[in-house]
């Protein structure tokens, strides 16, 4: 592959909100298709580091999901009740379900481990308030994947991909206060939240489960959006910082 770019770049980020898989990808498409813009070849995407950004919420007939991942969970903690009273097996078999929970590159959730985490929230929840409060679901993707892999290094894409996973699991958690746009995301999420990575430890999309006030989704998207695009920055040395802000608006 011919490389045409090699200096420093940024991924831009899209978001979709709803209440299932479903719902926040329709969002992000239904945003996409409004907010296509050309991309000219062999030169950068001007990126839009203080907003406004790409952010929709979904409205309209509830979208549902089929969980997958939630299938071979199951099957999991079967075999795990099965041979409880087996410590080898059991250890065995419980080594092997924590291999699955995490994309390692990013420190994101797998769809497994998505499911494994939210399966012991909702018990948690349900234990706590009598009910399982209300969760929303942030669809993070990143942008223009086929013109970055065409111009520029595969393994530097990838990188980037791993710095914007990486950033949204850090901001997510509720847990300290590195800065002030993370303590505003974490105050205004209702304690716990979860990343997944949406295609296991492959792919450019993420999925952020948080319990937080509908008109505070928005404000998480955006704080979430510019740590990724913080985190990418700090990829580079100071020459590389100062060329990409001639790239922001």
């Amino acid at each position: 592959m011919k490389i045409s770019y090699k200096g420093p770049f940024i991924l831009g980020i899209s978001v979709g909100i709803g209440n299932s898989i479903k719902e926040s990808q329709e969002a992000l498409l239904k945003n996409a298709k409004s907010l296509k813009e050309t991309v000219e070849e062999g030169k950068p995407i001007k990126i839009r580091f203080n907003g406004p950004y790409s952010i929709a919420q979904y409205s309209g007939d509830p979208l549902l999901d089929e969980v997958v991942a939630m299938k071979e969970l199951e099957a999991d903690l079967e075999i795990l009740n099965t041979h409880s009273g087996n410590p080898k097996v059991y250890a065995d078999m419980l080594k092997l379900t924590e291999g699955k929970k995490y994309d390692h590159s990013t420190g994101t959730l797998t769809p497994y481990g998505y499911q494994f985490q939210l399966k012991q929230i909702v018990e948690r929840e349900q234990s706590v308030y009598r009910r399982t409060p209300k969760r929303q679901l942030l669809f993070f993707d990143c942008n223009d994947m086929h013109h970055w892999n065409d111009l520029t290094d595969y393994d530097e894409v990838t990188r980037h991909i791993a710095a914007v996973g990486s950033a949204l699991s850090h901001n997510s958690r509720n847990k300290g206060r590195g800065n002030r746009d993370r303590d505003l995301v974490t105050r205004v999420m209702q304690n716990d939240s979860l990343v997944q990575r949406i295609h296991g430890s492959a792919g450019d999309e993420f999925l952020v489960n948080v319990r937080a006030p509908n008109d505070k989704l928005v404000i998480i998207a955006k704080k979430l959006i510019k740590s990724a695009y913080q985190n990418q920055m700090e990829m580079y040395d100071t020459e590389g910082k100062k060329q990409l802000q001639e790239l922001l608006i």
